[in-house]
């Protein structure tokens, strides 16, 4: 075993933290947001919380079947069952017409939740400056609609607050991911892409509220890796409940880290370092469309360069390429993205079922000792 016992487990203090946001009375109006193209920030203008809706297991796939046809990702149909199981929705949904799975199912949540729904028109290409007038223009429309909606005026002031206030985080969030002691992450990748859950289904005031905590523990402990691990990236689809055995197999003896993700769930949630245009609703398209990079937007390009950079910087191994069934905007990539990257690449293509999982095991496994021969 390669990994040093934490005196307290950092998933147990990101668990304590979800639980006691859970436990807190609910003075503000909560909405669920299905996509990382979804504008939060114009909700948190408008007095409102927004909160990131993820999958939650095989039993909510099923039950979301009901809704979508059988060749619907995943991810999308495990997020209709859980709506429909909560007793606890959220009051409102934000989301962005990104794929068409993600659209059909805003309009599904329109329909049988008795929930407002609320959707921006993203255009799939900026190329057109008649196309980011456009985009302006929605942000516009949804700021109007929120605001009614809500009962709060919407203010710019308060949005530009709320652009900084969750860059700040971002940063912060940037720095835990990146740190290393000696050659050693600081952060398996299981700790990080459960810290960006935290991040993405709570309120950022409340997760700004925990950050000190996080880092002080974080920087106590020091890296959890006794050794330099086997440096991996994991690629692909959402991460939901339930999905988490991939980055479990790699990382179960601690001779590998993932030290990167592209997953919407993980890193690309972080945006970038730059400064914000002075236009808040500029800002906002900066923020939601030029620095999170999507693979249904045309042209993609800066996706995968972006991605190529970033594994060189983070000196990375080998990849780990997931994709939920009928994924489309993901799965129709992993040719292009093997082909450019270069490395030792390994793709997964699963449900939310424990249906494969003895198999995965014996890929994965097979794919890191390759490797390991390799250094």
């Amino acid at each position: 075993m390669e990994v040093l016992p934490p005196r307290i487990e950092l998933l147990t203090i990101l668990d304590r933290l979800a639980r006691e946001y859970r436990e807190l009375p609910r003075s503000r109006p909560v909405v669920g947001t299905i996509c990382l193209g979804a504008p939060v920030e114009l909700a948190e203008a408008v007095g409102a919380v927004p909160v990131r809706l993820l999958s939650a297991g095989l039993e909510d796939e099923l039950r979301g079947g009901r809704f979508l046809a059988s060749d619907t990702c995943s991810f999308c149909k495990s997020l209709l069952g859980g709506l429909h199981r909560t007793a606890d929705p959220p009051d409102a949904v934000l989301g962005a017409t990104t794929c068409d799975q993600m659209r059909r199912s805003l309009e599904i949540v329109a329909r049988d939740l008795g929930r407002p729904v609320f959707t921006f028109n993203a255009p799939r290409t900026m190329e057109n400056p008649l196309a980011r007038d456009f985009a302006r223009e929605e942000l516009r429309r949804l700021a109007a609609k929120l605001a009614a909606w809500s009962g709060v005026p919407f203010d710019a002031a308060r949005l530009r607050e709320a652009l900084l206030r969750r860059r700040e985080i971002q940063r912060r969030m940037r720095d835990l991911a990146d740190r290393e002691i000696e050659g050693r992450p600081a952060l398996s990748g299981g700790e990080f892409l459960a810290l960006a859950r935290l991040f993405l289904t709570t309120p950022a005031d409340y997760f700004a509220s925990c950050l000190p905590e996080i880092e002080a523990w974080v920087q106590d402990r020091g890296s959890p890796y006794r050794r330099p691990p086997l440096r991996l990236a994991l690629l692909g689809s959402c991460l939901g409940d339930g999905d988490g055995q991939i980055v479990d197999l790699a990382e179960e003896n601690g001779r590998a880290a993932i030290v990167y993700d592209a997953l919407c769930t993980g890193r690309r949630a972080l945006g970038d370092a730059g400064p914000l245009p002075d236009d808040s609703f500029e800002a906002l398209l900066t923020v939601r469309h030029d620095e999170i990079l999507c693979p249904h937007r045309r042209p993609n390009d800066r996706l995968l360069e972006t991605v190529a950079r970033d594994l060189q910087r983070r000196g990375v191994q080998g990849v780990i390429f997931k994709t939920l069934k009928f994924c489309h905007p993901w799965g129709f990539e992993a040719v292009r993205f093997k082909e450019a990257l270069g490395l030792p690449f390994l793709h997964l293509d699963h449900d939310l079922s424990n249906n494969a999982a003895g198999q995965m095991r014996t890929r994965v496994h097979a794919f890191l000792e390759q490797l390991l021969l390799r250094r």
